[in-house]
């Protein structure tokens, strides 16, 4: 089969994510590679994140960042960092 992108809130807590675990299981279970990709916010992931006063910024040159990882035990999940 093919690959899936699940593209969510991030998967941690609450509704949304618990029904994307549901969803993610589903679907590799009827052959697909899922990977889940989510933003990421400052609570969680503060390193990918560029606030925007920092990214004109010529002494900071902060940009968002992007990180690979598992989320939901297994599935491949890569968290975009936001500005």
């Amino acid at each position: 089969m093919g690959s899936v992108l699940l593209v969510t809130i991030p998967p941690f807590a609450g509704g949304v994510p618990f029904k994307t675990r549901i969803l993610a299981r589903y679907l590799r279970d009827l052959g697909h590679r899922v990977t889940v990709a989510y933003y990421a916010t400052i609570s969680d992931h503060p390193d990918l994140v560029a606030r925007a006063w920092q990214i004109p910024s010529l002494v900071t040159g902060r940009r968002p960042g992007v990180a690979k990882g598992l989320c939901f035990d297994d599935f491949p999940s890569v968290a975009i960092g936001c500005a």
